[in-house]
């Protein structure tokens, strides 16, 4: 007998395995769902180059209304020669972001505000994959909301 319960609790004491805890996952998800919002703050306010290239990933596809579907150069080459004019001030009015393992998704409203000009409101998804130990975004895609 004391080998049989020898035997019993070297299997309980093994158990099924290791496993993260409800606690450490939320905390894990909270870790990177910061990660993110902090992403999206620095890329609604890029103007450089260098931003944009630590950013997006080699990979990012920004599909456009006219059905184009930009890459990372020719997104960042776009931003470079369409500046956004310094009296217009850009800020989200929602921004949420869903972390499901490796990949997030972002979700959210940018408003824009130009003086003598009404305000912009632009619906948008981003989403963004964990790889190399970093954050990138993948995936853009926005429509301007139409005024009520």
């Amino acid at each position: 007998m004391p080998y049989v319960a020898a035997t019993i609790l070297t299997i309980g004491a093994l158990g099924p395995g290791p496993t993260a805890t409800a606690a450490q996952q939320a905390h894990d998800t909270t870790q990177d769902q910061a990660a993110i919002l902090a992403l999206e703050q620095k890329w609604l306010q890029a103007r450089d180059r260098a931003t944009l290239e630590r950013i997006l990933a080699a990979d990012f596809v920004h599909p456009v209304p006219s059905g184009a579907f930009l890459t990372k150069a020719q997104h960042i080459a776009w931003v470079m020669t369409h500046p956004r004019p310094a009296s217009t001030e850009v800020s989200f009015q929602t921004l949420r972001v869903r972390v499901y393992g490796s990949v997030a998704l972002a979700n959210g409203i940018v408003i824009a505000r130009a003086p003598g000009h009404p305000l912009q409101r632009t619906v948008f998804t981003d989403v963004f994959v964990h790889r190399g130990g970093r954050w990138q975004a993948i995936n853009a895609q926005e429509n301007v909301v139409a005024a009520p």
